[in-house]
């Protein structure tokens, strides 16, 4: 009886045993393929939080009928869809390749502390799905290989991942803003015109019969007429003048230019100011992306919204 007994608490040790092994091999294995795995379809905010940023610097990316908005402070806009779905897409699946600390005092190294990485914050309606920092980022040379050092809010371990995985993670604000000025097919314009204020006139281009007439009489270079118009297919802005509209009353109204698309009775309009103060003086508002304001030096946009079309027209 007794070593029938002790067979069976023998057995009972061993299945014990060969469970523990089991359920820890399914933990490995899902801690080797599944360290952050989010239905994105689910998925209404983001909220990013920059490496060493206070409240005021937290971007948040809201889902609404129609698109997105992502707002920074006072500034919010609606965001192209690109830069979202590669978010989302790299927050569908994060994958650890293995645990580089388990101590709290290790945070630092990593940069995976309070503060000291990127906190994203993904939620469905008001529901948390992850919170997680996004740490330090490192190259190595020999191999070739990224890797990034993430840590899950209210957990001491920090993991090692494939930094291609996590490479968007710590875009900022100007990532998810629309930087297109201008978005026009040249071959469906027949006129434009640029509104000066020195001095205080109009110059206009008309189409007519297959010719660019300026002010209805000079015959404009066909190859200059092109070489102003096709860059306007896709004109984006590199820098964005946030403050710029509070600040409006001190900058001078330089002009605006007007183009006419053949099938449409209202112009797309680009205002241009000159503010002194600004290490990029110029300043541009469009009728296309009446959100955001650029702002230039005396090349980039000013050079296609301003420079080119006055050259062509004989305003200066």
């Amino acid at each position: 009886m007794n070593n029938k007994f002790l067979f069976l608490l023998l057995c009972a040790l061993i299945g014990i045993y060969l469970v523990n092994r089991w359920m820890s091999g399914n933990r490995d294995r899902s801690f080797q393929t599944e360290l952050i795995a989010i239905d994105t379809a689910r998925v209404t905010s983001v909220t990013i939080l920059p490496k060493g940023g206070q409240a005021a610097d937290e971007v948040t990316l809201k889902r609404e009928s129609g698109g997105w908005i992502a707002s920074k402070g006072a500034v919010s806009t609606r965001s192209p869809q690109d830069p979202i779905d590669a978010l989302l897409a790299q927050l569908s699946l994060i994958k650890s390749e293995r645990i580089v600390a388990n101590k709290e005092e290790k945070w630092s190294e990593y940069e995976v502390g309070e503060g000291q990485g990127t906190r994203i914050r993904v939620y469905a309606g008001e529901k948390l799905l992850e919170d997680f920092m996004v740490g330090r980022f490192n190259f190595n040379q020999q191999n070739r290989t990224m890797t990034t050092y993430l840590r899950l809010d209210g957990e001491r371990e920090v993991y090692a991942v494939d930094g291609m995985q996590t490479m968007g993670l710590n875009s900022g604000f100007d990532t998810y803003r629309n930087r297109q000025v201008l978005e026009l097919d040249p071959a469906t314009l027949n006129r434009f015109n640029w509104e000066s204020t020195n001095p205080d006139s109009i110059f206009r281009a008309e189409r007519v019969d297959g010719s660019w007439l300026a002010n209805g009489e000079n015959v404009l270079d066909s190859a200059s007429v092109s070489g102003f118009l096709q860059p306007l297919q896709t004109l984006r802005g590199t820098a964005f003048a946030d403050d710029y509209p509070g600040a409006r009353d001190r900058a001078e109204y330089l002009g605006k230019l007007s183009l006419w698309p053949q099938d449409g009775d209202e112009p797309v309009e680009v205002e241009c100011y000159f503010d002194s103060t600004r290490a990029q003086p110029f300043v541009f508002h469009s009728s296309f992306n009446p959100d955001a304001y650029f702002a230039s030096d005396s090349t980039g946009l000013y050079r296609s919204l301003v420079q080119k079309p006055t050259e062509l027209l004989g305003v200066w």
